[in-house]
């Protein structure tokens, strides 16, 4: 629904800050008697909140409040009376670049002090129960018959979701506000620091291994029909589809409760195939079971995992084939060879 079908926004200014006021249009009204009491709780009617809505309105007066609430917040209401009345926009405009930005600084300097370290435990222990919600729910879902077939044949295309994100990327103001967060001193400065110590402590320990983490580092360059892939997806999807395999990627699986995304599935031969990064999945020709990797995961609860995802598809009909990034790029031929006679 138009709010403005129901309701005019007045805009005046106090002391250089803008007001606005909502005003319900006469001729849409079903009454035109003041509401002094509520009567659920027989107080003053604020005129915005809901009742107030539903005293004039009737039951649409509910939807007329749901869309104003979206509207409380002034980063949310400028811009939205910009778009509908087209006036006093350069005010305006500055004005919000003037809140942005006091606003900015205001949690910057809060953030420095004590109580900005207890706001920052509240948020993550909230963020954390809130993933555990998440989860909880999630794997509710996925019991569901219906859930899992609509979300084994939802549309993951790029088509349906790159699109959206590409349009978000391409406009300037998102881009500018991005950058801004991006290149943002202190958190260049604890990435810095952060990534020193680790690659300072992987050549120092084992040079190998130093390597390894180079190429395994590399981001999804590569793109086949609009798909992102890394170097080495990037390598195997070339050599699936030379070998005249089509495949899915990252399709989506569900095994007892719990969802895989392989990064290849070559559905005409009820085909797994996965690529397993040097540093990532752990190769053992650089890393001992009681290693520590990434987020401080031990290594032999990384091998244990891939096992068990290889052979939970395997236990369902599927063949299962991974291949190391050193193989990938050094022994292509003989990887050829194995999904050659898988295939056959």
């Amino acid at each position: 629904m138009n709010i403005l079908d129901y309701v005019d926004i007045d805009l005046s200014w106090k002391k250089g800050k803008p007001i606005f006021k909502f005003l319900i249009k006469e001729e849409k009204k079903i009454t035109q008697d003041f509401p002094i009491k509520c009567i659920v709780n027989n107080k003053k009617i604020s005129k915005t909140g809901e009742p107030y809505y539903v005293h004039y309105l009737g039951n649409i007066g509910v939807d007329v409040y749901r869309e104003r609430k979206k509207l409380f917040s002034l980063y949310s209401l400028i811009p939205f009376y910009i778009k509908h009345y087209n006036k006093n926009v350069v005010e305006l405009k500055n004005y919000l670049e003037v809140l942005h930005t006091n606003n900015s600084k205001g949690l910057v300097n809060l953030y420095k002090t004590e109580k900005g370290d207890l706001i920052r435990k509240k948020q993550s222990d909230w963020s954390t129960a809130h993933s555990k919600e998440i989860s909880t729910r999630n794997k509710m879902l996925w019991k569901d018959s219906e859930y899992v077939k609509k979300a084994m044949n939802r549309d993951y295309s790029y088509d349906n979701h790159g699109k959206k994100i590409e349009s978000f990327y391409s406009d300037e103001k998102n881009k500018e506000y991005i950058k801004s967060v991006m290149n943002a001193p202190d958190r260049i400065k604890k990435i810095s620091i952060s990534s020193k110590n680790m690659w300072r402590n992987a050549k120092n320990s084992n040079k190998e291994l130093f390597y390894r983490m180079i190429n395994s580092s590399k981001n999804k360059n590569y793109k086949i029909n609009g798909i992102k892939l890394n170097n080495i997806e990037y390598i195997m999807g070339v050599l699936l589809h030379n070998m005249q395999l089509d495949w899915k990627y990252e399709q989506i699986f569900n095994f007892e409760n719990t969802c895989y995304l392989p990064d290849f599935y070559v559905e005409s031969k009820k085909l797994i195939v996965e690529c397993y990064g040097d540093f990532w999945h752990a190769n053992p020709n650089f890393f001992t079971e009681m290693q520590t990797t990434h987020k401080n995961r031990v290594v032999k609860d990384i091998w244990k995992y891939d096992r068990l995802k290889k052979e939970i598809f395997e236990k369902n009909g599927y063949k299962y084939l991974f291949f190391w990034e050193n193989d990938i790029i050094e022994n292509l031929e003989n990887i050829k060879t194995k999904i050659y006679d898988i295939t056959k």
